[in-house]
């Protein structure tokens, strides 16, 4: 390990780790498209191993466990963590977010497994890429960036409230929105 040049910034200080976690013989990392920290600093590492597809680790990288073997396609997606350490997993392949508990259990699932709406229908959900829950609110959003380039609003229950966006290059258009972040101040940031 060496501390890379330019790597300061304040208080913070980075290192380029050749490897950092540290996984159980047999058990790989396949295409990570996501990574989340919970509120007790675990590391939460989506995947694109069907069997193994979310896995954690404590921040020294020991591994600790996997979930939700067989709830995703190879196209997970994106991850997100809320603050009450719900995990909300993005499948664009499946067109679902699905929300797990810290224990790896499924609390609620966004979208119907194998069932995309009609492509650029503005309807949830073709090819999800992402899902944010808002600090204030508790509302859940999703940015279906492949087959709609919209954004959907969700109560905290899961109850659809509302969508915006279509594709192009204009005012309320987005391409393929990839992510999707809520501020302090209940902000959407696509």
């Amino acid at each position: 390990m060496s501390v890379l040049s330019g790597t300061e910034s304040g208080e913070f200080q980075y290192e380029a780790l050749d490897v950092w976690e540290q996984l159980p013989k047999g058990i790989k990392l396949v295409e990570c498209p996501g990574v989340a920290v919970d509120s007790l600093d675990r590391v939460y590492v989506l995947t694109r191993n069907r069997d193994h597809p979310v896995q954690v680790f404590t921040r020294e990288g020991k591994w600790i466990k996997s979930f939700g073997r067989g709830t995703f396609s190879e196209r997970t997606h994106g991850i997100f963590i809320d603050a009450d350490n719900f995990i909300y997993c993005t499948d664009d392949g499946m067109h679902t977010v699905t929300k797990f508990d810290a224990h790896g259990s499924i609390i609620m699932s966004l979208g119907k497994p194998n069932e995309p709406s009609p492509k650029w229908s503005g309807k949830p959900f073709n090819r999800p890429t992402h899902a944010a829950v808002s600090p204030v609110t508790g509302d859940i959003y999703v940015s279906d960036g492949y087959g709609n380039s919209c954004i959907h609003k969700y109560t905290p229950d899961g109850l659809f409230v509302k969508s915006w966006g279509e594709p192009g290059i204009d005012s309320g258009q987005f391409i393929r929105p990839h992510n999707i972040a809520i501020d302090r101040d209940g902000r959407v940031k696509v």
